[in-house]
């Protein structure tokens, strides 16, 4: 049934569907469709939905707080084994702050200590061997599975809840008060019941420790990042010698470099930006009054200051002379942004002090004349903690115009999950040149002479009921000092790891990234803020224009998709674009990974002081508190790092032989099994199971190292990072299966090959000539046709394909010349398919490999070396007799007839590229194959090989990384025929 249909006939999702799991694919994004449509009519799915995961909750809260037989809890058993742990890493980052702390405002000591924050996390890589991978992957599984009791029942038993409290809620509702609702409801309720036919079966797969531990050993030892930290003193060297020359040049021109800003005297006209207090407040709602809120300056002034409204006249009797002195002096027109400041400074003064509406006498308006959201608020803002929010709408209403409405609501959360997806920066904290304001972006915060970004009040001390942070660990400075450094690092190592993945034939691409990082860590450790808080005090306008320079829709977005333009086809008659499409998504992930993984590791690490700084009870007692500080809220760098974590976990249980795009053909009956554990085990049960055991154990553990225990939290983290991992189940599949063949080992339907043999010996040279780069676009095991599915027929096993797992898709471009990977004769070609045309045949050319079969590179599974063939496929229309070697349209004399037989030398250019067969875009195929024991070549399998040339970005030419394994989406050098 089509998800249009279902749509209109709600009650027709009862039959069975002919593909039991593309009908729960359908039902998800019929649910996705319902509760969208919902939401956006303000019905009441989205409260019941969040109803029912409460009502649920209240059974994981039971869970964890069972007494055993010893009268300990599975909570008490957890935070015995992570706390056992927590004294040594607490210990280090202890050394780290404290190292911090000496910094005193000097460039070169801030190399120095970036320096080492990169050997440090070189070491840690380094000790990350298989054996302590595996260490830590049985603590894990062990924390979650035994201590916590997350065991893969447990999960499938609460997705099971979870759908009968919705349908019980949903039933139970009042009726609905139009036609529209009642369709939504019952069509939800209908869906649900469906979903719930099928939902026992939904058991997330367990944790295999060491499948996990093999695929992280494997991911860690083909990152550019092991390399990357292994060249830090190099590169830091290149950018201590930039520094200094850039210090030299600031001398120069008289200009005082403010490298470190935690309250330290500079001068006027400079701001003083904060790391750490930017840190505490990027996700934060921070609902204060800015100078950008007025629709018109002049006339909130003009307002302020004749109104006999009683909260305006109240707050106007509360300014200082000093707040008050620019409004006594206002006589109309637009106020300068000197006058607004010390104005809009005492009304957030007195926004951060207490509840406006009882200034004075208290009651300054009738509860009858406040909106139904003001008084909801004044019921319930001591228990959320909203005061910052009830004084604002307070002041809206009052001004009644003059100060714009601001959202505070699901709209908003998704700008800002947005927002931080793309790296756009949001608030940002700091003191104003003449050091008179703290600010947080426009809106500022504090007044007073010669003022730290810690004099704030959110900052400075408990505020009842709202919004503050707590300094239990270590100071406010010190804590600035540590956040820069560790920033600093961050870019640094950013810089390093787009430097080694500098693509051969594609430079610009990481090449402007690169340069750009490099430009903005100098400036960063010479200014001591990031580009952005150079605009901090301009205009609105301004800022933003900031803010977009350091995102990666910025200059690094701009950079990344120009430079996608470089080596494109330019030949090819048809799906250039598509060309383009698959060069640009290879450009994205290597910008974007560096910055994920490197700002994952920064926020972790300030994080932790973060956390520490809220000095909860240790003795036991790990409540909250009446009006906790914030800090507790620092959890997202280590939900987000477990949930990778348990990711991966989910992924090695993917079996291999179901990696396949193909799983999405709706005409594949014959892969039912295949969909059934791949959406139905895999997608449904492990994306929503481990990614509630994501949050659940995330959340848990940032509240250990808090001292804080928040239950609400914890459930609601664990709700979204199950809908989040849910959602990003296929991106995580392809970052952790795409070529993950364990080291050549995987074997098709069972088995396994002797792993991919040594890159130094081997007889094979990149397809192309020398010095020429091309894109691998698709390697070993690939998502799109190098797998097991896209070349089997399940039902009908006679059409199957040749097994290319092990094989290589090269962007030639139509008409370019194919270089012998390794010499032989000419086994058998084909060259009559028509160009451009989409069909199960395709033209190519097959090689037998001349000499001795090679002891090493063809024995491929320990039996003994057999001859091997290379197949190039997609030719060109004549693609083989056109080609150079044979002559091609200008015949010379040392040209030969093509034909079997003929000898071929590594480096002859045998072929033309096109695109016959089933081609995404015009490119070369190439694979090989074994001889299958009777003198012809294997209609089975492919196995694994290396080239001799390849090399990875910038690497040197000994670097392990340098292995002859191609990766997908990837650029690599030829030196074939060199």
């Amino acid at each position: 049934m089509a998800l249009g249909t279902a749509l209109l006939q709600p009650f027709g999702v009862g039959r069975d569907a002919e593909d039991p799991m593309m009908a729960l694919a359908e039902d998800i994004a019929r649910l996705a469709a319902i509760f969208a449509e919902d939401t956006l009519a303000e019905g009441p799915l989205a409260a019941e939905t969040q109803a029912a995961a409460e009502e649920v909750g209240q059974t994981v809260i039971a869970w964890f707080t069972a007494e055993d037989a010893g009268g300990q809890t599975r909570q008490d058993r957890a935070l015995a084994r992570i706390e056992a742990r927590l004294p040594s890493v607490r210990g280090f980052l202890d050394g780290l702050v404290g190292d911090a702390g000496e910094i005193a405002d000097d460039p070169s000591k801030i190399i120095g200590l970036i320096r080492t924050f990169l050997d440090l996390a070189r070491s840690a890589a380094d000790a990350l061997t298989l054996p302590a991978i595996r260490a830590e992957m049985e603590f894990l599984k062990s924390l979650v599975e035994d201590d916590l009791g997350l065991a893969p029942h447990f999960l499938s038993d609460r997705i099971v809840e979870y759908t009968d409290v919705l349908r019980r809620r949903l039933r139970d509702l009042p009726a609905p008060i139009d036609a529209d609702q009642r369709r939504r409801v019952n069509l939800a309720r209908v869906t649900l019941a469906r979903f719930g036919l099928r939902a026992h079966l939904l058991i997330p797969p367990g944790i295999d420790t060491e499948a996990l531990a093999r695929m992280l050993h494997e991911a860690l030892r083909g990152s550019p990042l092991d390399e990357a930290l292994r060249q830090v003193n190099c590169a830091l060297d290149g950018i201590e010698a930039s520094l200094n020359a850039a210090v030299a040049a600031s001398a120069a021109v008289s200009t005082d470099p403010q490298p470190i800003n935690a309250g330290v005297a500079s001068k006027p006209d400079h701001a003083e930006y904060s790391y750490f207090a930017s840190y505490l407040l990027r996700e934060e709602d921070l609902p204060l009054v800015g100078l950008d809120d007025f629709d018109g300056a002049d006339d909130f002034l003009t307002t302020f200051r004749d109104s006999d409204n009683p909260v305006i006249r109240e707050i106007r009797d509360a300014l200082t002379p000093v707040e008050s002195a620019p409004l006594d002096a206002f006589s109309g027109g637009d106020p300068e942004r000197e006058d607004l400041l010390p104005i809009v400074a005492g009304l957030n003064r007195i926004l951060q002090s207490g509840p406006v509406l009882e200034l004075g006498d208290g009651d300054l308006i009738p509860d009858e004349d406040l909106t139904d959201e003001i008084r909801k608020l004044r019921q319930n803002y001591r228990d959320d903690q909203d005061l910052f929010l009830l004084n604002r709408r307070v002041v809206e209403h009052a001004f009644d115009g003059d100060i714009k409405r601001i959202k505070i609501d699901s709209t908003r959360a998704f700008a800002r999950w947005v927002a931080s997806t793309f790296k756009w920066p949001h608030h940002q904290v700091y003191v104003t040149g003449d050091r008179k304001y703290v600010m947080c972006d426009d809106m500022p915060i504090h007044i007073g002479e010669d003022v730290k970004w810690n004099d704030a009040p959110i900052f400075a001390g408990e505020i009842p009921n709202a919004l503050w942070f707590k300094f239990a660990h270590a100071e406010p400075g010190t804590c600035e000092i540590y956040a820069q450094v560790v920033s600093l690092a961050a870019e640094a190592a950013k810089a390093i790891w787009h430097t080694i993945e500098i693509q051969p034939g594609h430079e610009a691409q990481n090449a402007t990234v690169c340069a750009w990082e490099y430009a903005d860590l100098i400036q960063q450790v010479l200014w001591g803020r990031p580009l952005s808080g150079h605009l901090l005090q301009g205009g609105p306008h301004l800022r933003r224009f900031g803010k977009y320079l350091e995102s990666f829709v910025g200059v690094k977005g701009i950079f990344t998709f120009g430079s996608s333009f470089q080596n494109l086809q330019s030949d090819a008659p048809t799906e250039k674009f598509l060309h383009w499409l698959t060069v640009q998504a290879g450009d994205i992930f290597r910008t974007l990974t560096p910055i994920f993984l490197c700002n994952l590791a920064r926020d972790g690490l300030i994080s932790f002081v973060a956390l520490l700084n809220f000095g909860g009870h240790r003795d036991g007692e790990r409540g909250l508190g009446s009006n906790p500080a914030a800090n507790h809220r620092k959890q997202k760098s280590f939900v987000i790092a477990t949930e990778v974590g348990l990711a991966a976990a989910l992924i090695a249980a993917f079996p291999r032989d179901n990696y396949s795009i193909m799983l999405f053909n709706a005409g594949r009956n014959d892969l039912r099994p295949q969909r059934t554990n791949a959406m139905a085990v895999m997608w449904l049960a492990g994306g929503l199971g481990m990614g509630l055991g994501a949050g659940l154990v995330g959340s848990f553990l940032a509240q250990v190292i808090s001292a804080g225990w928040d239950y609400k939290r914890l459930l609601t983290t664990a709700g979204i990072t199950a809908g989040r991992m849910f959602g990003l189940f296929w991106f995580y599949l392809y970052i952790f299966r795409e070529n993950a063949t364990a080291r050549g080992t995987y074997r098709v339907g069972g088995g396994s090959f002797r792993g991919y043999p040594d890159r130094a010996t081997s007889p094979y040279l990149l397809p192309y000539p020398a010095g020429v780069e091309r894109y691998c676009g698709q390697a070993n095991l690939g998502l799109f046709s190098h797998n097991r599915i896209t070349n089997s027929n399940f039902a009908n096993p006679a059409l199957n394909a040749v097994q290319q797992a092990y094989a290589y898709d090269f962007d030639h471009d139509f008409g370019e010349p194919i270089a012998c990977c390794r010499g032989g004769v000419v086994w058998a070609f084909t060259e009559n398919i028509a160009d451009s045309v989409d069909n199960m045949g395709w033209n190519f050319i097959t090689i037998r490999h001349g000499g001795t079969p090679d002891a090493e590179h063809d024995d491929f599974d320990g039996t003994g070396a057999v001859q091997t063939y290379s197949v190039y496929g997609h030719l060109a229309t004549n693609g083989v007799t056109n080609a150079p070697l044979f002559g091609g349209v200008t015949p010379t004399a040392e040209s030969v007839t093509p034909g079997s037989g003929t000898p071929v030398s590594q480096g002859d250019l045998i072929a033309l590229a096109g695109d016959t067969g089933v081609s995404f875009h015009n490119h070369l195929h190439m694979h090989v194959l074994p001889d299958d024991g009777t003198g012809n070549p294997s209609t089975v399998i492919t196995i694994p090989f290396v080239f001799r040339d390849m090399r990875v970005g910038q690497l040197p030419e000994n670097s392990p990384l340098n292995n002859g394994i191609l990766k997908s989406l990837t650029w690599y050098r030829s030196r074939n025929g060199a």
